[in-house]
């Protein structure tokens, strides 16, 4: 998966794009891989540090109902 052609060959059967730069290059007509748009929308997570364990734990809780 790390050979650009195997990423170029999965980006195109999936239709997404890759974060293998080289394998984007050899998708011309494939869109940016995050577009602008998409950029404006992202949110970046931050290390909880001592917190993950309670996130993890509440997390737990909530997916089991």
């Amino acid at each position: 998966m790390l050979r650009p052609d195997v990423a170029a060959e999965i980006a195109r059967f999936n239709r997404y794009g890759s974060p293998n730069a080289a394998a984007m290059r050899q998708l011309p007509d494939a869109p940016p891989y995050p577009t602008a748009a998409e950029l404006t929308d992202l949110e970046y997570q931050r290390d909880l540090g001592g917190a993950s364990e309670r996130w993890d734990r509440i997390w737990t809780e909530i997916k089991a109902g």
